[in-house]
């Protein structure tokens, strides 16, 4: 038997995952590593430098103490990165809201309000908010008529499929108002 590597499994080939639970335990293990990735992928490519609203130009910045915000060293204005998102003014620690992204984008089937709160061991009020906000405002549809996907690969943009109308369907027709109304009788 070939010697294993237990630190760092191979995916089967099998395998339909792209993103394991192990993989996002490793890259996420917090709250302030959720937060540090919301500043890189918001703000920072290199997580100093941003672009300060204030100044209005590109500042370096450091991590205030004991906040969720980072501080321009030039003129003080904070940035929040949590600010604007789902994750704004939520008592919910980053690491459940990543974790329930995390839950919704791995299931085949989807996930239900009921199941989050039994993986994320929160109230079903809580859940059923969380399912929500994920559902309707990460994966929405934008204008340009892609989809934007949440989860660790957050924001990342698919190209929209091409939806048949119903009518140009085979075996499927439009019907007419008179043949709804022999249908009824």
């Amino acid at each position: 038997m070939p010697p294993v590597d237990r630190n760092h499994p191979k995916r089967a080939a099998s395998s339909e995952s792209s993103y394991s639970l192990m993989e996002f335990i490793r890259e996420f293990p917090d709250d302030a590593a959720c937060l540090e990735w919301l500043w890189r992928n918001r703000f920072s490519d290199d997580g100093e430098h941003a672009e300060c609203p204030n100044c209005e130009r590109t500042r370096k910045f450091h991590k205030v103490k004991d906040r969720p915000a980072w501080d321009c060293d030039s003129c003080g204005y904070h940035l929040h990165p949590a600010a604007g998102t789902i994750f704004h003014k939520s008592s919910t620690s980053l690491h459940l809201w990543f974790y329930a992204m995390h839950l919704m984008t791995s299931t085949r089937c989807g996930i239900s309000a009921k199941q989050l709160e039994r993986e994320l061991g929160v109230t079903y009020k809580t859940a059923w908010r969380m399912a929500n906000l994920i559902r309707n405002d990460l994966m929405a549809q934008d204008d340009d008529g892609v989809i934007i996907r949440p989860g660790p690969q957050a924001f990342v943009v698919l190209p929209k499929p091409h939806a048949v109308p119903p009518q140009a369907q085979p075996g499927t027709h439009e019907l007419r108002p008179s043949d709804r109304q022999k249908r009824r009788a």
